[in-house]
């Protein structure tokens, strides 16, 4: 890569990097904003310079660098106990509710965008397969969930 490429790929990912840490320090993220982000993508695209195609090894370390940033990230926000919808993939608790009742509708509140299903239990793996022959992606934990509800309340029966 000669040096007007390097400047070039340099201020490329400085600037895609505050793009991103704006739009992250606008939504008040606690993790990373308008400092991390940039540093992040500059390690990453100095990396890519400095080792090009000889030497893989500073390829390897600086995206291991990049991944020990997003881990340590989110031990911390993860050990001063906050939590939000996204970060499920890192964190499940499946609750069992019996005897319920409902009271509203559902859906969250104004800033959500959800919605409610309601699915006879014997009925779920269907409808679940109905909705995947339409295109709908279903997580896997939707499934992890279904199993351990229909055992559950299959043993409580009888």
């Amino acid at each position: 890569m000669t040096s007007p490429e390097a400047y070039q790929a340099l201020a490329l990912s400085l600037g895609l990097g505050l793009l991103v840490g704006l739009q992250r320090q606008r939504e008040g993220s606690p993790i990373a904003g308008i400092r991390s982000f940039p540093l992040v993508t500059l390690m990453g695209t100095l990396a890519v310079v400095i080792g090009g195609g000889e030497l893989l090894w500073v390829v390897i370390a600086g995206l291991v660098c990049l991944a020990s940033l997003l881990i340590i990230g989110n031990v911390i926000k993860l050990s001063a106990g906050e939590f939000d919808p996204g970060i499920t993939t890192e964190v499940v608790t499946f609750y069992l509710a019996t005897g319920l009742r409902k009271v509203a509708g559902g859906g969250g509140d104004e800033t959500e965008s959800i919605t409610v299903h309601e699915v006879p239990l014997a009925q779920a793996e269907q409808w679940l397969e109905e909705r995947r022959g339409e295109g709908v992606l279903i997580d896997p934990k939707v499934y992890a969930g279904l199993y351990f509800a229909t055992t559950r309340t299959t043993r409580e029966d009888t």
